[in-house]
C-alpha cells in the first residue's frame, strides 16, 4: 500500500488518485485533497465538512421514488378490479337466466383464470369411457330377471259340472281329451241325461249293454264322484287305453254286490277316435269303445 493514498475527508473511504467523488458518500474530492495513509497513522483524522458549509450536493444513486397512486387509497377489504365484471357477469346470469350470462361468465373466466375455460366440466368427464358403472362396486355382479317359468299344467278339469282328476298324466297331450269323455259319460249319469251318457258308447259297445232302457234303468239310482286318470296308453293306431278310478253310490239291488251301496271302482276303458261327435252337448274326440276291470275291479267302499 502507497504511503501517499489519499481517504476521503467526508467518510474516509479509500479514494482512487484519478476520482472526483466519493465512491461511498458522494462527496467532491478535490484534486490535491484528502489525507494521505501518513497522516492517517499520526492519528490525523480526516477533516469533515461542517453541516452548513456550502457544497455541491451528493449524486444519488437511487432511482427516484414512484409517484403517489392518483386517487383515493383502496378502502380495506375492497375487491380486485377485476371481480367487479364477475359479479355484474354473475347477475346477468342469475337474471336473465339465459345462454348471454354465461357466455359472458365463461369469457370472463377464462380472460382472469387461463385454463378454466379449456376445462372439462363434471358431466363431461363423467360420460366418458370408464364412467359407466361408477356408481356400483367393482366385480358386483350384475343381477338378471329370471325368466318366466311356464304355468303347470292344471291338475283337476271340470266340463259340464263334472270335475275329472288329471293330476297323474296332466303332462299327457290327451289328457284333456280323455276327461273330455270321462266327463261327458259320468256327469250324464250325474245329470240323469242317461242319453247323453248312453252317447259316449261306440254302437259295438251300445250292443254290448243291451238295450238302452236296461242300461238306463240300472244306472238310475247311480252317483259317480272322485274319478281320476291314472294312466294313458296310445295303442298306436290312434286308439287309447285309459286307466279310471272312481266312486259310486247306488240303490243296494243295483250295487255290484246284493245291498252294496258305495263302492269303489278300478277299471280300464278303451277309447276309440271319433271325430264329429257329441254327447248332449259336449264335442268328444273318442267314445267308450270296450270297459275291462282292473284287477279285481271293484270293491265295497
Amino acid at each position: 500500500m502507497s504511503a501517499e493514498q489519499r481517504f476521503c475527508r467526508h467518510c474516509g473511504l479509500e479514494l482512487k488518485s484519478e476520482v472526483r467523488f466519493c465512491n461511498a458518500c458522494g462527496y467532491p474530492i478535490p484534486a490535491q485533497e484528502g489525507p494521505t495513509l501518513t497522516q492517517m497513522a499520526a492519528g490525523a483524522a480526516p477533516p469533515r465538512q461542517a453541516p452548513d458549509s456550502p457544497g455541491p450536493p451528493p449524486p444519488s444513486f437511487l432511482p427516484p421514488p414512484a409517484p403517489p397512486p392518483v386517487g383515493p387509497p383502496p378502502h380495506p377489504g375492497s375487491r380486485p378490479g377485476y371481480l367487479i365484471p364477475l359479479i355484474v357477469a354473475l347477475a346477468v346470469l342469475v337474471v336473465g337466466g339465459g345462454s348471454a350470462g354465461g357466455v359472458v361468465l365463461a369469457r370472463h373466466l377464462s380472460a382472469h383464470h387461463p385454463g378454466t375455460g379449456n376445462s372439462p366440466s363434471p358431466s363431461a368427464a363423467s360420460s366418458g369411457p370408464g364412467a359407466q358403472g361408477m356408481d356400483s362396486e367393482p366385480g358386483s355382479p350384475t343381477t338378471s330377471p329370471s325368466p318366466t317359468a311356464p304355468p303347470s299344467p292344471p291338475g283337476q278339469v271340470t266340463i259340464g259340472g263334472m270335475t275329472i282328476d288329471i293330476s297323474a298324466v296332466n303332462a299327457d297331450p290327451d289328457a284333456t281329451a280323455v276327461a273330455t269323455t270321462m266327463a261327458a259319460y259320468f256327469g250324464g249319469i250325474n245329470d240323469q241325461d242317461y242319453r247323453g251318457a248312453w252317447d259316449t258308447f261306440t254302437p259295438a259297445e251300445q250292443v254290448s249293454n243291451g238295450s238302452y232302457g236296461s242300461w238306463a234303468q240300472s244306472v238310475s239310482t247311480s252317483h259317480d264322484s272322485q274319478v281320476t286318470v291314472q294312466s294313458i296308453q296310445d295303442d298306436g293306431g290312434g286308439n287309447l287305453e285309459a286307466n279310471v278310478d272312481f266312486q259310486s253310490q247306488q240303490a243296494g239291488q243295483y250295487g255290484p254286490n246284493p245291498g252294496e251301496t258305495c263302492t269303489n271302482w278300478a277299471l280300464d276303458y278303451h277309447l276309440a277316435a271319433t271325430s264329429g261327435v257329441t254327447s248332449g252337448a259336449t264335442p268328444v274326440s273318442y267314445l267308450i269303445d270296450k270297459v275291462t276291470p282292473v284287477g279285481v275291479g271293484h270293491t265295497p267302499c
